[in-house]
């Protein structure tokens, strides 16, 4: 077949795609605090705030942990499975109970489809790739081509006839060096 272009926009997202278990499972995590403009997406990546003690088990979206590309994350927790209505302050965050977010647990029995705009190829099956963040879409989005050390996630099928195609999306699981023990079980 014919090779196809595809340009990613705001709504291509990280998303749970297949699990062994027959379904993601999701787990709430408290949201933490960042800035009006930081607020988590749905299909956001998401880690653990290791900013203090007391948000340690509180979750930010995977795009201001070091704010360049590659992602160099660690604590990841999973993909929000929904959006946040938080304005980013620290209303009401004393009470554990309160905004909760939905998150698809980055465990490894879950495979998430995931953004990219480079050319998959089957070859890629087994890839460590990086995890950067388009401050202009709002996503996450993968780059096949990345070096070892910065490797967050790992192709582990791409989608019926899309070999050779330029952007779309791959199938795969965050590496287990990146996940946060809490889920890693």
């Amino acid at each position: 077949g014919s090779m196809a272009d595809y340009t990613l926009s705001s709504r291509d997202c990280f998303q749970a795609y297949r699990s062994r278990k027959g379904s993601a499972q999701i787990r709430a995590f408290q949201e933490s605090t960042c800035a009006s403009t930081a607020t988590i997406a749905f299909g956001n990546v998401v880690q653990l705030d290791g900013a203090s003690t007391g948000d340690a088990m509180r979750v930010v979206r995977c795009s201001s942990g070091t704010g360049t590309a590659p992602l160099l994350l660690g604590g990841i927790v999973g993909v929000a499975a929904q959006a946040s209505t938080s304005d980013g302050s620290t209303t009401g965050i004393n009470t554990y109970t309160n905004r909760q977010l939905s998150v698809w647990l980055a465990d490894k029995d879950t495979e998430f489809k995931a953004p990219t705009r480079d050319v998959i190829r089957a070859s890629a099956i087994g890839l460590g790739c990086e995890i950067n963040w388009d401050s202009t879409l709002n996503i996450n989005v993968v780059a096949i081509a990345s070096t070892t050390g910065d490797a967050r996630f790992v192709i582990s099928d791409i989608l019926p006839a899309t070999n050779g195609d330029t952007g779309g999306y791959v199938i795969g699981r965050f590496h287990s060096s990146a996940v946060a023990a809490a889920v890693a079980l």
